[in-house]
C-alpha cells in the first residue's frame, strides 16, 4: 500500500490463485460487524448458505443436510441459546457486539471456505469476549480449515491459541514468519538468539515481541552493543531458509487432487439468486414496524384527500366527458403519488441492508 512495493506469486495448494476460485472459496470477516437487524441469527446463516453453496456440495446429498450444516455451525460458534433471536440495532435491542461478531464468523463459514480472513476479530472486546471468539476460530481450524487473522494487543492466553505467526515492521518487511510452538517458545527463542532481551516470568510474549522490535540495537554474544534491522536478520537465518525450503517443496509436490477451481461465478443460478433476494427483502419489511406505519398512513392521507374530489358528487348518476376525464385523471395520479411516496419511505431501509454487501 502507498510507497511499498509487493511481488510475489499468490497460490492456492501450490497451484496459481484464479480470481473466480479465490472468491468461492474463501471468506472474509471485516472489522466492524454489518448484519440485517431484521433477521434472526438462524436465517442470517441460513441465507448465506443457501445463496453461496452449490448444488454439488455435500450437504445437499440429504433432504435436511442444509439444516444440520446449519445448526453445526450454531453450535460451533456457541450460539445455540440465541438462534432465534433478532440481531438488532444499536438504537434497539439485540445481541451484544461479542455476539454480533461470532454470527459475522458463522454467515461466513456458512459457505463452508477453505480459508477464512478476519480482520481484527477481536477488537473492541474484552478479555472473557475476545477469547469466546478465538476459541470458536480454533474450532473451525480444527476442522480443517485454514484461518488467518490479524490480531491487536492479544492477550497471552489468545496469543498461545495460534499455530504460526506472520510478523511484520513498519513498511511491510516480514521480521519472523513460523510457527509460535508452545506458549511461543519456537518465538521467543528466535528473538533471544537474537540478542534480544530474556523474556520475563508471567510477561505476554505478543507484548515483549512488540517491544523488542522498537529496539534499535542489541546485546550480541560477546556483551557488545550492536544495531540490528530484524528483517534483514530474519532472511539471514536458519529458519527463514527452512521455510523457503518447505514452500518449494509444496510447489514441486503439488497434487492435482488438490486444485481449487470454480468455473461458475455464483453458486447459484440467477432465478435462485432473485428468489431468496426478494423473500429475504419481504421479511425484512414485514419485520419493519416504523416503514410499515408510515407507508399506511401516508396511503390513508393520500386516500382521504383525493377521495375528497368526489364527496360533493357522491349522489349523480351522469357526468360529463370532461367530468369522467377529471375522475379518471385524479385517480391517476393517486397511483403516481402512492408510488413515488412509497418508493421514497423505503429508501432508509435499503440503505440499511444493503450495506452489508460492501
Amino acid at each position: 500500500r502507498g510507497n511499498v512495493g509487493i511481488t510475489g506469486d499468490v497460490l492456492l495448494n501450490g497451484f496459481p490463485q484464479e480470481k473466480i476460485s479465490f472468491k468461492r472459496c474463501s471468506g472474509y470477516v471485516e472489522q466492524f460487524d454489518i448484519q440485517t437487524a431484521e433477521l434472526t441469527i438462524s436465517e442470517s446463516i441460513r441465507f448465506s448458505s443457501q445463496l453461496r453453496l452449490d448444488r454439488t456440495n455435500p450437504v445437499h446429498d440429504s433432504p435436511d443436510g442444509l439444516e444440520r450444516h446449519i445448526d453445526q455451525i450454531i453450535e460451533t460458534l456457541g450460539l445455540t441459546r440465541e438462534a432465534d433471536f433478532l440481531v438488532g440495532s444499536d438504537e434497539a435491542s439485540g445481541l451484544t457486539f461479542e455476539q454480533k461478531k461470532r454470527l459475522s464468523i458463522a454467515v461466513e463459514l456458512a459457505a463452508s471456505p477453505s480459508i477464512v480472513f478476519l480482520d481484527e476479530p477481536t477488537s473492541g472486546l474484552d478479555a472473557r469476549a475476545a477469547l469466546l471468539v478465538v476459541n470458536a476460530l480454533k474450532k473451525m481450524a480444527d476442522q480443517g480449515r485454514t484461518i488467518v487473522a490479524t490480531i491487536h494487543q492479544p492477550s497471552s492466553t489468545v496469543f498461545d491459541m495460534f499455530d504460526d505467526l506472520l510478523l511484520l515492521k513498519k513498511g511491510g518487511e516480514v521480521v519472523y514468519h513460523g510457527e509460535l510452538g508452545v506458549c511461543s517458545s519456537t518465538l521467543i527463542s528466535y528473538f533471544e538468539g537474537l540478542g534480544a532481551n530474556p523474556i520475563c516470568l508471567g510477561e505476554n510474549p505478543s507484548t515483549w515481541m512488540l517491544n523488542q522490535l522498537n529496539k534499535q540495537s542489541i546485546t550480541n554474544s560477546e556483551g557488545e552493543i550492536e544495531s540490528i534491522d530484524f528483517a534483514k536478520a530474519w532472511k539471514k537465518s536458519d529458519n527463514y531458509q527452512t521455510l523457503g525450503d518447505e514452500l518449494d517443496q509444496l510447489v514441486a509436490g503439488r497434487e492435482e487432487k488438490l486444485q481449487i477451481k470454480s468455473d461458475e461465478r455464483y453458486a447459484q443460478p440467477w432465478y435462485r439468486r432473485d428468489k431468496l433476494m426478494m423473500i429475504r427483502a419481504m421479511r425484512i419489511y414485514w419485520r419493519s414496524p416504523g416503514y410499515n406505519l408510515s407507508r399506511m398512513t401516508l396511503a390513508v392521507a393520500i386516500a382521504l384527500l383525493l377521495g375528497s374530489i368526489f364527496f360533493p358528487i357522491k349522489d349523480r348518476t351522469l357526468f360529463t366527458e370532461t367530468q369522467m376525464d377529471s375522475m379518471f385523471g385524479a385517480v391517476y395520479i393517486a397511483f403516481i403519488i402512492i408510488g413515488q411516496l412509497s418508493i421514497t419511505s423505503i429508501i432508509p431501509v435499503t440503505i440499511s441492508i444493503r450495506d452489508m454487501y460492501y
